[in-house]
């Protein structure tokens, strides 16, 4: 596979569970997407659950591009699923431009879900 790869760059990752008490995971490790959640992504990174930007002034912007789109359905569901704060807002404000909701695509909508899910 190292064959066709250019060029990778820009990784972060996230801090690996062992101080957390849960079992050191890593890329290989993972078990399945059900492992990162927004509840896991403020444990890995020592976030309290009841730490909300309630601040008016505190913005975020989720940028997409070659036809990106999210589904405010899908967006419910998951904060249905993964979100228990009840003062973070699950709908978005604003979109500039276009969001095609009946043609959402993976990476729109992961985009969207994970960062209004771990506010």
């Amino acid at each position: 596979m190292k064959q066709y790869i250019n060029e990778v760059s820009g990784l972060v990752g996230l801090p690996e569970r062992k101080k957390y008490g849960g079992p050191r995971v890593g890329i290989k490790g993972l078990r399945g997407p059900q492992d990162i959640t927004p509840k896991e992504i403020r444990a890995r990174y020592n976030v309290s659950e009841n730490l909300i930007a309630t601040n008016k002034d505190n913005l975020h912007a989720c940028s997409e591009f070659q036809e990106q789109y999210y589904s405010p359905s899908d967006l419910s569901t998951f904060f249905k699923k993964y979100v228990s704060e009840p003062n973070v807002k699950s709908t978005v404000d604003q979109v500039i431009v276009f969001n095609n909701p009946k043609q959402p695509q993976l990476e729109g909508s992961l985009d969207i879900q994970y960062l209004m899910g771990v506010p």
